[in-house]
């Protein structure tokens, strides 16, 4: 099973990361405020408009082995 690391800051995704080139990513955004409406990554699903992004931004699996490693489910948070 491919694994996927999304990178957020400030509610937005920054990068998609996966250990395995065989994986298939949307990210949908409901977060549309400002983006104008001829945006053409604007799509409606179910009712509602999403701001969307597709694929992987890098392919690395040793380092994504590694965070879920380390911050896996698996893993017991110190938070």
């Amino acid at each position: 099973m491919a694994k996927v690391v999304i990178f957020m800051e400030g509610g937005i995704a920054q990068s998609v990361l996966a250990d395995d080139e065989d994986v298939e990513v949307i990210i949908l955004d409901g977060d549309i405020d400002g983006i104008e409406d001829e945006n053409p990554r604007l799509k409606k699903f179910e009712d509602d408009t999403y701001y969307v992004a597709e694929g992987v931004d890098l392919v690395d699996q040793e380092y994504v082995n590694e965070v879920f490693r380390v911050l896996g489910s698996n893993h017991e948070h110190p938070c």
